[in-house]
């Protein structure tokens, strides 16, 4: 990539200087070099207007007493542009007002010839090259920044179908049988009185049932039992309510640390434990499960392992990720600026790891 040179000039004499220091310029520069010309004022707006200029040598000429105006006019025009301002010796007064206007440089006639030009030029060079780095750091920032929000859309969405399916399954199944049970003891009421204290019975074990399904629906959502008793009985607690049912026993270790961790760091470690447990339940068919969590002084380590059915951790792919539920686990332990590891082999368990950056001396193994 080249730099594009436009020579804004309409005094002949002026236009020769600029035409032999550019010959003489061209030699001395590591880069190709296009030169243009524009003999007025509105042909040069023009032509900056539609951004293929990158530096211009505006001889006073052109504009003279106006040329800060017209040097405003071509920075709002194109805000990339450089503009070098060729004064006369006898307009030398005009150099400051020419730099508060946006000009680049400036330079008188008698004092620029082909080394200097060559110094501008490559400075412009390397500014480009610059802007260019910049432009993709930001548009890869800003990929980055669309996915993360397309991924927290997407992670908002499944929340909402996953409450949605527990208070369908659990929640509203349990409403529908107990308005049935209420239309029985109705019946009952007035045919066999008898039977109601049973009917009733039945739909206080439902309506207890319910109760318990809704708690468990709103610790899911918010798990106030973390902010009760820590980090590590929270775990526990949704571990045993999560595996107890399916026959899986849950082991805790370590954890000394959990008390003295920021916030935001115990949030993250729980849903990502309570991820991994969930993962445990809905795809390892396991007897036993374990978590362990240890803090070495420069670094959190979240281990969980199974002894279920294990799967393929070399053909692991982004996509299937998703469907074991380790992508969510890698997006929070990412916030953190932390990683996750996980082996297993088909038959005989997994292995997830999780290693957030923390030097807080809070805690001993």
């Amino acid at each position: 990539m080249g730099v594009r040179l436009l020579l804004a000039v309409q005094d002949t004499s002026v236009h020769l200087l600029l035409r032999n220091v550019v010959t003489a310029t061209r030699p001395l520069l590591p880069f190709d070099l296009d030169i243009q010309v524009e003999i007025t004022d509105s042909a040069l707006c023009k032509r900056v207007a539609a951004c293929n200029t990158d530096m211009i040598l505006l001889d006073w000429s052109l504009a003279a007493t106006d040329t800060p105006k017209l040097v405003e006019e071509l920075v709002c025009l194109d805000a990339n542009l450089r503009v070098v301002v060729l004064l006369p010796q006898a307009q030398m007064q005009y150099r400051m007002s020419v730099w508060m206007a946006g000009a680049w440089a400036s330079i008188s006639q008698e004092s620029l010839d082909s080394e200097w030009l060559a110094n501008i030029l490559c400075l412009v060079k390397r500014s480009m090259e610059r802007e260019t780095k910049l432009r993709h750091t930001v548009e890869q920032f800003s990929r980055d920044r669309s996915q993360q929000l397309r991924r927290m859309i997407e992670i908002q969405e499944e929340c909402r179908r996953r409450v949605a399916r527990d208070l369908h399954d659990e929640v509203s199944q349990s409403l529908t049988t107990a308005l049935v049970q209420l239309d029985t003891v109705e019946a009952l009421l007035h045919r066999q009185p008898e039977q109601v204290s049973l009917q009733v019975n039945r739909i206080r074990t439902t309506l207890g049932r319910l109760h318990e399904e809704v708690q468990r629906v709103l610790l899911d959502l918010r798990p106030i039992l973390l902010e009760q008793k820590g980090l590590m009985a929270a775990l526990a607690w949704y571990g045993n309510e999560r595996l107890r049912p399916l026959g899986c026993a849950v082991h805790l270790s370590g954890g000394n640390c959990a008390p003295d961790l920021p916030e935001e760091v115990q949030l993250t470690l729980y849903r990502i434990g309570q991820e991994l447990l969930s993962n445990v339940a809905r795809h390892a068919a396991a007897q036993n499960v374990w978590l362990d969590l240890r803090c070495t002084g420069t670094e959190l380590r979240l281990v969980v392992r199974d002894d279920g059915r294990g799967f393929d951790a070399a053909a692991m792919q982004h996509d299937a990720l998703r469907g074991v539920g380790l992508l969510g686990v890698h997006e929070r332990a990412w916030l953190l600026n932390g990683t996750v590891t996980f082996t297993s082999t088909p038959g005989n368990g997994a292995t997830v790891e999780v290693q957030i950056p923390y030097a807080g001396a809070c805690c001993t193994p």
